[in-house]
């Protein structure tokens, strides 16, 4: 009888791992640009007190909190919005909401349009975010998505890095050029996202021919999704052998 002899899978380098990231090349980039921009909100605050004389300090505070109420409900929400909308098409339309709502905010002095747009804008802003991981999951294969999770929060991380920079600058010229800083980094992310061609990788073991669209219980057009029946178990047979004393028990 013959022995199979498994040999160990060699990990890929540095390199290849890096070159394996340019099918999500452009997210990359927009997800970086885009916390880049995010120069209003580190001194969202202080912009309200400089900006909005009337405003107190409890007031400004409810208002900075709609911005986390609107992310929250972005996190619940984005998975039935991507269930009807195309995943990079509903991250164009959150980058693009960003840079029009902080326009609008920039005009605005009403409380209560203040607090309605924070939250919108936290609602849009956190959109990008489950979208970029479900993009990573649908186009990168098996054995490169961890460092392509990897990739995507380091752009998180570097992006969030420059932005407050980038807010001290500007505010130190005119806090005035805080929302229009915002708004033209997101409008450059939502285009460089919008003309991307994010290429699909090819499909590691075991998911070629899954859920492509074919009717078999996947979903169309999302590979590699498949829930149901076809990824149930039957148990093993466990029917017992009936005994009888005096014999021993049965094995």
């Amino acid at each position: 009888m013959s022995q199979q002899t498994n040999a160990p899978r060699q990990k890929a380098g540095l390199r290849t791992n890096i070159a394996g990231l340019r099918p999500i090349a452009a997210l990359l980039a927009t997800v970086a640009l885009s916390r880049s921009a995010v120069v209003l909100y580190p001194f969202y605050g202080v912009y309200l007190a400089s900006e909005r004389q009337g405003l107190t300090v409890d007031v400004i505070g409810l208002i900075v909190g709609m911005f986390g109420l609107g992310a929250l409900i972005a996190g619940v929400a984005s998975g039935a919005l991507a269930a009807r909308v195309r995943e990079q098409r509903l991250a164009v339309m959150g980058l693009a909401g960003v840079a029009g709502i902080v326009v609008v905010i920039s005009f605005t002095t009403q409380l209560w349009m203040l607090a309605g747009l924070t939250a919108l804008w936290g609602f849009c802003y956190e959109l990008v975010n489950p979208i970029a991981y479900t993009l990573v999951a649908r186009v990168m294969p098996q054995a490169q998505r961890r460092f392509a999770f990897s990739a995507v929060r380091l752009a998180i991380n570097l992006g969030m890095g420059i932005g407050p920079v980038i807010a001290g600058v500007l505010f130190n010229v005119s806090p005035g050029l805080l929302p229009w800083g915002t708004a033209i980094g997101y409008v450059v992310s939502a285009f460089i996202l919008a003309r991307a061609r994010i290429a699909v990788g090819p499909a590691s073991d075991g998911e070629q021919g899954e859920g492509a669209g074919s009717g078999d219980g996947g979903v169309q057009g999302r590979p590699g999704l498949r829930f149901g029946a076809s990824s149930r178990r039957r148990p093993p047979s466990t029917s017992p052998t009936r005994c009888r004393p005096p014999w021993p028990a049965c094995t």
